[in-house]
Parts: C-alpha cells; sequence; structure tokens
C-alpha cells in the first residue's frame, strides 16, 4: 500500500489499467489549469505534474500555490490507499479493458504475444479478468466518498459526465472552460500530444492512444469475459447510460 499522507481534501482518480484515466485526468487537468494563473496546458510530457502517480513514488507536493480549492487530485491503478476519503473510479467495459491492457504489455515488452495469447491473458490470475474483478469490487467497497465515471458514458456525452463531476465535487466551472478542455483532450489532440512526446522521448516504440479496437476478440474469449463478470457488475446499480447497456450486458 502507497506510504503518501493523503488529507481529507484529495481525491484519488482510480482505475484498473487501460480504462482511460488518462484522457480523464488530462481534462481535469485542463479545467484546473484554465481557472488558475498558470499558462500551462495538460499534455502527456506534464501530466504527472498535476496528477500525481502514487503508484510510482510517495512524493506528492503541496499544489496550494498552484490551483485554488487546495485539493490535490492523485492517481493510481492499485487498491484503495490507507486515508483516502475521496475518490474517482473509472470503469470502462472490461473485454476492451482486457483487450488494449494486452496490447499495452506486449508493446512494453512485458509479455510476448507469440508466447502468450489472449485467451491465456484473460485467464491470468496476475493481469486477466480475476484481476479486474477484484480491483472493482475493491473500489467498490471503498469506505470513503466515492464518483464512479463510465469511460463508455464520457466518450459518449462528455460534457454531461464532466459536468455531473464537477457539480459533486462543488465546483462551480463555466461551460466555456469545460468545453474548452474537452475540446484539447479529444482523440485528435492527444494523438498530437502522444506523437510530439513520442519524437522526443527515443525508448517510446508505442502509440498510447492505441488502434486496439482493431484487435478482435474471439467469441469464446469474449463469453469468457461476460461469464466472469457480468454478475459482478449486477451487483451494484452503475450509472450506465443506456446506449452502452449493450457493452457490458448484451
Amino acid at each position: 500500500s502507497s506510504k503518501v499522507n493523503l488529507r481529507n481534501t484529495d481525491i484519488v482518480i482510480a482505475e484498473f489499467p487501460k480504462s482511460g484515466i488518462t484522457y480523464i485526468t488530462n481534462i481535469i487537468n485542463e479545467i484546473r489549469l484554465s481557472i488558475s494563473d498558470i499558462k500551462i496546458t495538460s499534455n502527456y510530457y506534464n501530466t504527472e505534474l498535476f496528477v500525481y502517480d502514487i503508484d510510482t513514488s510517495d512524493n506528492v507536493p503541496d499544489q496550494s500555490n498552484i490551483f485554488p480549492y487546495n485539493i490535490r487530485f492523485i492517481k493510481t491503478h492499485k487498491y484503495p490507499p490507507k486515508g483516502n476519503r475521496h475518490a474517482i473510479y473509472i470503469l470502462r467495459n472490461p473485454a476492451h479493458v482486457m483487450r488494449s491492457y494486452y496490447l499495452f504489455l506486449n508493446n512494453n515488452n512485458v509479455i510476448d504475444r507469440n508466447t502468450i495469447s489472449f485467451s491465456d491473458f484473460i485467464r491470468s490470475s496476475t493481469y486477466g479478468i480475476k484481476s479486474w474483478s477484484k480491483h472493482y469490487l475493491e473500489w467498490m467497497n471503498f469506505k470513503g466518498k466515492l464518483h464512479i465515471i463510465i469511460y463508455e458514458n464520457v466518450i459518449e456525452n462528455p460534457y454531461e459526465e464532466i459536468s455531473i463531476l464537477l457539480k459533486n465535487i462543488g465546483w462551480k466551472i463555466n461551460d466555456k472552460v469545460i468545453n474548452n478542455a474537452i475540446k484539447h483532450s479529444d482523440i485528435k489532440n492527444m494523438q498530437v500530444m502522444d506523437q510530439l512526446y513520442r519524437t522526443r522521448c527515443p525508448s517510446r516504440n508505442y502509440n498510447f492512444v492505441n488502434s486496439s479496437s482493431k484487435f478482435i476478440i474471439d467469441r469464446d474469449d469474449l463469453a469468457y469475459i461476460k461469464k466472469e463478470t457480468k454478475q459482478t457488475l449486477l451487483k451494484y446499480k452503475l450509472p450506465i447510460s443506456k446506449n452502452n447497456l449493450e457493452f457490458y450486458f448484451k
């Protein structure tokens, strides 16, 4: 568990890997930067200067001299950290998570697609769908104040979903700031930012905004994922839009 000394005003943003945290945090960063006096935009290179990753460092500096409201945003892919009272959990279709995570780990040489098939991967106790389910249930049992963001809902209607989040946090942000942050973080702009980062980072041999949708999940593998996750997802009433129900329960 993290050794970070969390404050009551900290908000932890959590996800199982490859659920959309970079996209969501980029929008949040851009809103926070817009309402501060700092003339900076959020991108791949600098995002963790504003939303700190406690999976990689215990050092979370004070931000009160940068951002209003004295709220620190902190991200994690792990279980709820000790002392955490406020959290945002990003939930994405588990089949798409598995696909994206599989390709991401292969691109980072953590696994090899030539020796580990997707079928093996989703059944792995370390990376697979049972690990996803455990992570999800740990966060659904979080004892603090939790706000769930459905990734597909944000893709479908980003203004509505981000506005609901801001309302829950209690921030009064004008529509122009919200819409500008969403536009700044859309897929085309994120691909441009990704490309800029990659051209100046010699070890970066993959796209963060990837084309995982081109990877087709086998029917039997998809059936296994649905079988392993359906009851888990039905356990709690989730704010999934009607248009996105098929992603989870088709």
